[in-house]
């Protein structure tokens, strides 16, 4: 999926992610490998916001609900030369 919307590429890699597709979700890393266990197929993904951090990158922030709680995950995406990626992600169970 080809986008230029920060938050549709956190969202494709997140339900990646819940359908054990590592390798499409690594897709949209701009390195490392996906680090979010708790995305399994039970995972729902809720809001996600976008803003921009003025200097090209985004931060993105997506809500998920999983069987294992609930997860806060972020993430910094940047338009590269093979489109839009996340560079860095983290997440956090509130």
């Amino acid at each position: 999926m080809e986008t230029s919307d920060p938050a549709e590429v956190v969202r494709a890699y997140l339900y990646a992610l819940a359908r054990d597709n590592t390798l499409q979700a690594r897709a949209y890393l701009a390195s490392g490998s996906p680090e979010e266990p708790f995305m399994r197929d039970d995972a729902r993904v809720g809001a996600v916001e976008s803003s921009s951090n003025g200097d090209g990158t985004y931060l993105v922030i997506a809500d998920v609900h999983a069987k294992s709680g609930n997860y806060r995950v972020t993430c910094t995406v940047a338009a590269l030369p093979q489109g839009m990626v996340i560079t860095d992600h983290f997440y956090l169970k509130p």
